[in-house]
């Protein structure tokens, strides 16, 4: 069992990269080194001052699809997210106080 790598203060590469459809066809989704940078960057420029901003858990539904997943999913192989570089997230947000679930769905530009 490999040990979890985290991105930033409160996000870890298994959550971005966590994919059912692979698991299921055993695809490999992992990022490569330039992949990963683009993924802490992520984290650092729009998900963990989203999170700063609604107080409470925040979990992207994915960050990075390797080129077999994005092509199993229908999706262009230069799509942006497998360049680690989505400009679409949707976030489940969890709040504390309660059971509720939502979830945010935003555009993102990183540069």
């Amino acid at each position: 069992m490999r040990l979890p790598h985290q991105l930033s203060e409160h996000f870890y590469l298994h959550e971005l990269t966590r994919s059912q459809l692979a698991t299921r066809h055993a695809l490999p989704n992992q990022p490569d080194q330039s992949q990963i940078d683009a993924l802490q960057l992520l984290c650092r420029k729009v998900l963990e001052p989203v999170r700063r901003q609604v107080k409470v858990p925040i979990i992207p539904s994915s960050g990075f699809r390797c080129i077999a997943l994005n092509r199993l999913l229908g999706s262009a192989t230069q799509a942006a997210i497998v360049a680690a570089r989505p400009s679409i997230l949707r976030l489940w947000v969890f709040p504390i106080s309660n059971w509720r679930i939502g979830y945010l769905t935003i555009s993102i530009s990183i540069n």
